[in-house]
């Protein structure tokens, strides 16, 4: 990439960023991306798998929306240099009035997909659409000014042109030790995909007590995301769609283009991998004491002719009346012995690999899996979090650490 220095000053004024309706139009923007992130799937492949990704809830219910942006020159009108999207979700602002903690709905939007086609490269045309993009955004039509703009970027600190206040939260990484067979315990059990409604009902629950607790200890506004399990649900139908074309013998018995995400939902049931996590109970009381959930990567090497798997946690959590470090490292001990024991079919061999969000655990757990498998912590995580608050005022507030991004785990990734 040019440095800031060479790269060519524009002005917004000369481009048009026009929001994407028609299929065959998102189909394009995404042929031209495909090169960067379909990894193992064919152009085609890859270009569905966004199509399906789209009918997910998370991108489609209740006021959510994933938007699809073209940019061009005034006058090239049809001659389109980049693309971007939009992912439109509900979130919530904290903060302390004289009688209690108020929430409040607010929206956010999380920036993906930004790309600028070869043949336009090293002329400044991203920086133009992102602020574009900001723009639009922050209309009350989409977030309003009550609203915040984030992102994950692969290119470090490159969105801080474009205002936006970056968060890198490292990477831990562990191997996964393989053992012959493992016992699920009569008080564990394995989670299936579209099946984590319970789970996020009592993580959000969780997570809305300890905000407000923090806000009204401190005074300090919070912004968040309104997580539920629709977020887990999109990560798990990525990975089904992914296995199936790599994997399933009869993957060209199915019609993605005519799917509904409920039939969906019921076709990707039982294919593999089959789970996604696992609940843990208390042996004694039966009470709930928490769940962890994770998502698969399949990484091949062309050299070795060999895939080498790896697995991301999503999302940890423990009831309030566990002990939070102790439980959490119950569950990443099931969840390695789960994960390392003997399994059948393509799609759950040489899993090698855990990956982790250190925003996930304590520092004291990140210690106690250092020493429990060897982690390696404090790692560059590719994804890098970067904030804008819609409002001038309380973007300057977030700055200043008046108000605290909560939440901001690989759960918001998109």
């Amino acid at each position: 990439m040019p440095s800031l220095a060479t790269r060519p000053t524009r002005s917004m004024d000369d481009f048009v960023l026009t929001q994407v309706h028609d299929s065959e139009t998102k189909a394009f923007t995404r042929s031209k991306n495909a090169d960067s992130w379909k990894s193992q799937l064919s152009v085609e492949e890859y270009v569905m798998r966004e199509h399906v990704l789209g009918l997910s809830k998370m991108a489609s219910l209740g006021g959510h929306e994933l938007m699809v942006f073209i940019m061009t020159k005034k006058d090239e009108p049809d001659v389109p240099l980049c693309s971007c999207e939009l992912l439109v979700r509900k979130a919530y602002r904290y903060t302390k009035t004289d009688t209690g903690v108020e929430r409040r709905d607010v929206m956010s939007g999380c920036i993906g997909a930004v790309f600028t086609y070869k043949e336009h490269r090293a002329k400044g045309y991203a920086s133009v659409m992102i602020d574009h993009l900001v723009k639009i955004a922050k209309s009350p039509l989409v977030l309003g000014e009550d609203g915040f703009i984030f992102l994950y970027s692969e290119v470090g600190e490159y969105y801080t042109r474009n205002g936006f206040k970056s968060f890198h939260v490292p990477l831990a990484k562990f191997a996964i030790q393989q053992i012959y067979r493992f016992e699920l315990p009569p008080n564990v059990e394995l989670i299936k995909f579209h099946e984590f409604e319970r789970d996020f009902k009592e993580y959000s629950k969780d997570l809305d007590a300890k905000i407000r607790q923090s806000v009204s200890e401190d005074g300090i506004e919070r912004i968040t995301t309104a997580s539920n399990e629709h977020y887990v649900d999109w990560f798990h139908l990525r990975v089904k769609y992914i296995a199936h074309k790599l994997f399933d013998k009869n993957k060209s018995d199915w019609d993605f283009s005519s799917e509904t995400i409920e039939s969906l939902a019921t076709k990707f049931k039982d294919t593999k991998p089959e789970y996604f996590g696992l609940r843990l109970f208390c042996p004694n009381s039966g009470t709930y004491k928490g769940f962890i959930v994770w998502t698969y990567d399949y990484e091949f090497n062309e050299e070795e002719n060999k895939f080498h798997n790896y697995v991301t946690v999503i999302k940890k959590f423990v009831a309030p009346e566990y002990n939070e470090d102790e439980t959490t490292l119950e569950l990443f001990l099931l969840m390695t012995k789960f994960l390392g024991s003997k399994h059948e079919g393509h799609q759950m061999s040489n899993m090698e690999q855990v990956k982790l969000w250190e925003s996930e655990v304590s520092p004291s757990v990140m210690d106690s899996i250092k020493q429990m498998y060897g982690a390696k912590g404090g790692l560059e995580n590719g994804s890098r979090s970067a904030i804008l608050i819609n409002r001038k005022e309380d973007d300057i507030k977030m700055r200043e650490g008046k108000i605290v991004w909560e939440d901001n785990t690989k759960l918001l990734w998109f």
